[in-house]
């Protein structure tokens, strides 16, 4: 049941991404590049200030009623929580828009400030649609939680067409953005008053605030670690910059859904086995996870690695050839940061969220001086590399493998899991995938899109074949696969979870 609700989260963040991927190539090819950029940078400078209104307890959530506290109580709680705390963030970017634009000089215009109102207004209604999302997310309810966030694209990315067909302009194009979250949060709510939970005086501050309390430091890392390096490619470059980057980044989101599937069913499990005292299984799960990852992720990793500019010419037009170089190493940032998620979550659930922000403190520090060293040519009088959002990307990779290496070394510590020596064999069926397909390429280069597709086939019999000769990929796990991706048992699972109205899905 786990790789199933895993398998659904992963597919409906993946077809969430396709269809805004398909809005996305009508904005760069019909608007300029800085058009692209402009938002992006405009919905990163509140997604930033949107730390506030989490604080760490939307992970309380989660952790209270997967441990199974009265669920009526948490929601009660949360509620009152997380609308005090939107209110929080709404007011502290207003503030800060004021701060920038007036008392410290920096001129916004008109267009600007109205970008700010727009993602801030769309920032707002997300937050108040995920007291239900998050209270499915406890429950494992991945239907419930993760199929309504496709109303966004489905309503959002029809006016994106019409506009970039119509000749819009980049406000409109933000207006967007308000259209589709409406359709998510109505929908959402009306969802969490089907599960008929009794509205009563919150009694859980105390309890929430004891594990929010040390994971506050986190989510606030994790948001400006996620915002920053465009923030920063902004400042210290052009809106233009910033495009590129944003462009290959965005392309990684399908792979980043497989993290975010895994951890956000893996810390209500590991939270229960954990209660339960049952710490060999939460060893098992997350070797477990690690592997199936690898055997679903780094065939395209390789891909992107050898033809991201190929890629991103395809798919964009050639004005965002240059995303190729920062999309390689963005690439392998993201998968090692995927492959680390299982672990991290096993920190997490095992109540020591203080292990979790030393990580994360370190991961924004690195991050943080790595980018300073190689994206601007000077800063403050110190030479830099000037490698601009290829630097960035840079920064990324080398950020990745640096908190791998200390999270694994805190999971040996906190939990007895030891390092999987077949994932080397993972390594080396890599390698020679990508000593295969490079030598094809010699003979026969990517020219259109197709052959970009066939590679990508190539790629995972390859490597699927060299773990299936190395007894890695067993008989076992292809049947375990096979019965996760049946249709007909995710269709009824989908169905029996919408239809009992008591929320309490049949395992």
């Amino acid at each position: 049941m786990l790789g199933r609700k895993s398998l659904l989260v992963f597919t409906s963040l993946v077809a969430t991404f396709a269809l805004q991927l398909v809005g996305m190539l009508f904005i760069t090819h019909y608007f300029d590049l800085q058009v692209y950029g402009t938002i992006t940078w405009a919905l990163s400078f509140v997604a930033t200030f949107d730390a506030l209104a989490n604080l760490g307890f939307n992970t309380a959530h989660i952790k209270r009623i997967s441990e199974g506290r009265d669920l009526a109580d948490c929601v009660s709680t949360f509620a009152v929580v997380k609308l005090s705390l939107t209110a929080i963030m709404a007011f502290t970017v207003l503030f800060a828009t004021y701060v920038w634009g007036t008392l410290l000089g920096h001129y916004i215009n008109q267009e600007s400030f109205d970008l700010i109102l727009i993602f801030l207004v769309y920032q707002v209604m997300y937050d108040m649609v995920s007291i239900a999302i998050l209270t499915f997310n406890a429950k494992t309810e991945m239907a419930k939680a993760y199929l309504v966030n496709l109303l966004d694209p489905l309503a959002r990315i029809p006016l994106i067409i019409i506009l970039s067909l119509g000749g819009g302009n980049i406000v409109e194009l933000a207006l967007t953005y308000i259209v589709g979250s409406s359709a998510v949060l109505i929908v959402g709510l009306l969802l969490l008053k089907r599960e008929r939970i009794k509205w009563k005086r919150p009694t859980m501050y105390r309890t929430y605030l004891a594990f929010a309390a040390p994971v506050a430091l986190i989510t606030i890392m994790e948001t400006l670690g996620n915002n920053m390096d465009k923030l920063l490619i902004g400042a210290i470059g052009n809106p233009t910059d910033v495009g590129l980057y944003a462009a290959g980044k965005y392309l990684l989101c399908g792979l980043g859904a497989v993290g975010l599937a895994i951890s956000l069913n893996l810390f209500p499990a590991f939270s229960r086995h954990h209660a339960q005292g049952d710490s060999a299984e939460i060893r098992r799960i997350a070797r477990q996870a690690e592997r199936f990852t690898s055997f679903l992720v780094m065939p395209l990793v390789i891909v992107i690695i050898l033809f991201p500019t190929e890629l991103c010419v395809f798919l964009f037009g050639p004005s965002y050839s240059d995303a190729g170089e920062s999309l390689r190493y963005l690439s392998i940032a993201t998968l090692v940061i995927i492959l680390n998620q299982a672990y991290l979550a096993s920190i997490l659930a095992i109540n020591r969220p203080g292990i979790n922000a030393r990580i994360t403190i370190l991961d924004f520090s690195v991050f943080l001086v790595l980018m300073l060293f190689f994206i601007p040519t000077t800063l403050w009088g110190v030479k830099g590399l000037g490698l601009s959002f290829v630097g960035a990307a840079i920064a990324a990779a080398l950020t990745s493998f640096i908190t791998m290496s200390v999270t694994r070394i805190m999971v040996r510590v906190l939990t007895g899991t030891n390092p999987n020596p077949r994932m080397l064999l993972h390594i080396m069926a890599g390698l020679a995938t990508g000593l295969v397909l490079a030598f094809l390429t010699t003979n026969f280069p990517v020219v259109h899109m197709v052959d970009l597709v066939i590679y990508t086939v190539l790629a995972y019999l390859i490597f699927e074949l060299v773990l299936y000769l190395a007894h890695e990929l067993r008989r076992e796990d292809i049947r375990y696969f096979l019965e996760v991706v049946n249709l007909a048992g995710m269709l009824r699972y989908i169905a029996n979870e919408f239809h009992r109205k008591d929320g309490q899905a049949k395992q």
